[in-house]
């Protein structure tokens, strides 16, 4: 008779537990974190600093310099601002696209001495230039590197001038350029970055003779090359759509 208590009151109590975790709410279901997709159009703006040499090689004997194969460079510098647009693609974990951008400049230097003469003053200055670039990086999630290179263009003042004559020519140019740099989407559509690019615009002459009192024109006033070279870090904010 005591078995047979036992037993009833061991499938009693065994019964009221089945039931209590019938009644019991079930632990909720924590959804996966969606990765981010790099996929779109974006678009924004970029500032920073930007620092490069100028060179001048001089063709010919002229006003500003001594002798024919005659060179000398300086440095120059500012600041940078423009916008950016372009699209990416993901395929896994790399990230395919094209950028495009295009930058106000205050890269360039003014009040240079010439080393053939004191009285010569060289100014050159990088009005602007823009870039067009195939882009590769690789994404972490939310973060990516990448790297660039392609087309660059842009328009290079150079003025020389001593106390009573003076000579300035500005001219577009095109050249090319590589960098890299890293991205982190802080929402899904605000996009923080830090890029590094080096821009060649390559060389344009400066060609103009002195025309004599007879209406000949005489040996040259000045002949020269100016080559154009120049990085720049940018701090960039943009929109992806």
């Amino acid at each position: 008779m005591r078995v047979l208590s036992a037993a009833v009151l061991a499938v009693l109590m065994s019964s009221s537990a089945f039931a209590a975790d019938l009644t019991q709410e079930p632990a909720p279901v924590v959804a996966a974190a969606e990765s981010f997709n790099w996929t779109g159009f974006y678009a924004g703006v970029h500032g920073g600093y930007g620092w490069g040499d100028v060179d001048y090689s001089f063709n010919d004997d002229g006003h500003y310099n001594d002798d024919a194969g005659d060179k000398f460079g300086h440095s120059v510098g500012g600041g940078v601002f423009g916008g950016q647009i372009g699209y990416n693609y993901q395929i896994n974990n790399f990230v395919v696209g094209i950028a495009g951008s295009l930058s106000w400049s205050d890269i360039g230097k003014a009040g240079v001495v010439s080393p053939y003469d004191e009285d010569d003053i060289f100014e050159t200055k990088v009005d602007w230039y823009g870039t067009v670039t195939p882009r590769i990086g690789y994404a972490f999630d939310r973060a990516q590197v990448f790297a660039k290179g392609g087309l660059a263009f842009g328009r290079v003042s150079n003025h020389v001038h001593d106390g009573s004559d003076f000579v300035e020519v500005k001219d577009t140019r095109t050249g090319w350029t590589v960098g890299a740099g890293a991205e982190y989407a802080v929402t899904n559509n605000v996009l923080l970055g830090l890029e590094y690019n080096y821009v060649d615009l390559g060389s344009y002459n400066i060609d103009q003779n002195v025309v004599r009192y007879d209406g000949d024109s005489s040996e040259s006033f000045t002949n020269h090359d100016v080559d154009t070279k120049f990085s720049t870090v940018t701090a960039t904010i943009g929109y992806k759509f």
